[in-house]
């Protein structure tokens, strides 16, 4: 069976308070190393761009982000529709490592630098860029961990 995302509250909290309390991606490893199983670089590419300018500079990116060490993973995923919120980025593109230390030296290294200055440069300066450790699991597998439920949609109580 996959191992499920039950952790200690109190641990995952102080955790995220030690994540977020990092002044940069240089720190050394604490307690958030035990629960995330990932680190991953969200690139959110902000609104109002040169949409036709970005697209044909983007093969570029993907030529030398797709080739950074330790690169475990790559998510790319078009922006359809806003659901809420003010922030309504035309693309979310996500590059995933083993550790933040990895993220930090693919960051760092040739590629890395050369695929920074092309996402500048094809954005125009219009990117978001964050860091964030990363926790998954199948929908399936978290099931397995809660009783069914029926849900009355007549507006009593739920079982």
């Amino acid at each position: 069976m996959e191992r499920g995302l039950l952790v200690s509250w109190s641990l995952f909290t102080q955790c995220l308070v030690d994540f977020k309390s990092a002044n940069d991606l240089t720190s050394q490893p604490t307690n958030y190393d035990i629960i995330f199983a990932m680190f991953k670089l969200i690139i959110l590419i902000e609104p109002g761009i040169d949409e036709a300018g970005f697209f044909d500079g983007w093969p570029q990116f993907l030529a030398h982000a797709e080739n950074l060490p330790e690169l475990v993973k790559v998510v790319s995923a078009p922006v359809h529709n806003r659901l809420t919120g003010q922030f309504n980025p035309l693309m979310v593109h996500e590059l995933y490592f083993p550790t933040q230390q990895a993220l930090q030296r693919a960051m760092t290294s040739e590629e890395g630098v050369a695929a920074g200055e092309t996402l500048q440069r094809i954005t125009g300066g219009a990117v978001t860029l964050l860091v964030a450790g990363h926790m998954e699991d199948s929908g399936e597998n978290l099931r397995a961990y809660h009783p069914k439920r029926t849900i009355d949609t007549q507006g009593g109580n739920d079982e």
